[in-house]
């Protein structure tokens, strides 16, 4: 919004020295562009500044909770997405091989993981899971990755 008013103020600017009747309304709008545009910047700092304080609220209420397993309750065991690496194909590729969340993921061999892979097709190959194990061990730890 505050672009199209700047334009169109522009544009009058462009047209003032022609015409004298549009210099004080060419001015007038290249204000209000400008004074949108701060007030914009402002509210979107606000805004990110409360966003950032919620988040670091939430983390750290969510670091501190522990099921009876010791799994983190912030934490979707089922949810392969969480790690690195792992796209909604390969999530689907492992869950087919038996690896259908991360307390299994934590434990199977880096080698099995690239058999897997492998047997996924060739565009499926070439991608790194030597990573997978420890991220899944430290999310069901209580870190995130």
């Amino acid at each position: 919004m505050e672009l199209i008013i700047a334009l169109i103020g522009l544009g009058f600017v462009v047209e003032a020295p022609r015409l004298r009747l549009l210099r004080p309304v060419a001015k007038a709008v290249v204000k209000a562009g400008i004074v949108a545009t701060d007030a914009t910047t402002t509210v979107a700092a606000v805004a990110t500044e409360q966003v950032s304080d919620l988040v670091a609220h939430i983390k750290i209420n969510r670091t501190n909770e522990f099921t009876a397993d010791g799994i983190p309750t912030w934490l979707d065991i089922t949810d392969l997405l969480l790690i690195d690496g792992v796209g909604p194909k390969v999530s689907g590729h492992l869950n087919n091989a038996g690896v259908s969340s991360l307390t299994q993921l934590a434990t199977t061999p880096v080698e099995r993981l690239q058999e897997i892979l492998d047997a996924a097709g060739p565009n499926f190959g070439a991608i790194d899971s030597t990573t997978w194990p420890e991220q899944a061990q430290a999310l069901l730890a209580g870190s995130r990755v």
